[in-house]
């Protein structure tokens, strides 16, 4: 399980419990992020390639043969691209908030440099659908950014960067694709656009959701991702 920018292992906390009811589960933190140690070099540019040989290395070292990778925003383009680079290695991919491009407002890296304690109150008022119950951004926005406020800023321009749309039609493996009817930071166009490009691909959208169904609509995305998981060899 691969998390957004500026965010770490922690999002999935509940997730990660209720999925590890199905299979073996394993949330890490980016390099920088909660409690892993930063990179010598995160220059936006580079950023979500060594995300990437992080979370492969990771793997290695716990034996993974094959895996399947769950990513949300950031997290599900650092897996894009972990299915690119290592086909024989991923068995699957679950994509959570996910799009072909992520476009970035410059607002955001700005506030992350500038006035990063305003941070939680962007994504409560950006990432979650109107419908929503507040008490669920409430617990989880605080504590955001997750690291150091300088590398999330760089997190959010590294995925401005990122484009899928050049190789994705060659991730010919079982591809989940969950997202909020209500997602702004990743319209369901954005979604949308991705999904056409994949070739084994499942598509679900949830109502009153936005940019984070998996905490605004958990119970429906653990069973979408289980019904999925019997497809995956």
């Amino acid at each position: 399980m691969v998390h957004g920018a500026a965010a770490s292992s922690l999002g999935f906390l509940d997730l990660a419990r209720q999925l590890g009811q199905l299979r073996h589960v394993v949330a890490l933190d980016l390099p920088g992020h909660g409690r892993s140690e930063p990179l010598s070099d995160d220059a936006p540019a580079q950023l979500l390639g060594a995300y990437r040989d992080a979370t492969g290395n990771l793997c290695a070292a716990m034996g993974f043969s094959r895996a399947i990778l769950l990513g949300h925003s950031m997290g599900a383009a650092i897996v894009q691209l972990g299915a690119q680079a290592w086909p024989d290695k991923v068995a699957g991919l679950v994509l959570l908030g996910a799009g072909a491009r992520m476009p970035v407002h410059s607002a955001t890296p700005e506030l992350l440099r500038t006035r990063p304690e305003e941070f939680p109150a962007l994504i409560t008022r950006a990432g979650y659908s109107p419908e929503t119950p507040r008490s669920i951004p409430a617990r989880w926005s605080p504590g955001l950014p997750a690291c150091a406020p300088e590398l999330g800023a760089r997190d959010f321009e590294a995925c401005a960067l990122f484009d899928s749309r050049p190789f994705a039609a060659e991730l010919a493996l079982p591809t989940l694709v969950i997202g909020g009817a209500d997602d702004v930071l990743i319209s369901p166009r954005r979604t949308a656009e991705l999904v056409s490009l994949l070739p084994r691909c499942e598509h679900v959208t949830l109502a009153r959701s936005g940019h984070f169904p998996f905490h605004e609509r958990q119970d429906e995305v653990v069973r979408a991702i289980a019904q999925w998981l019997g497809s995956v060899p």
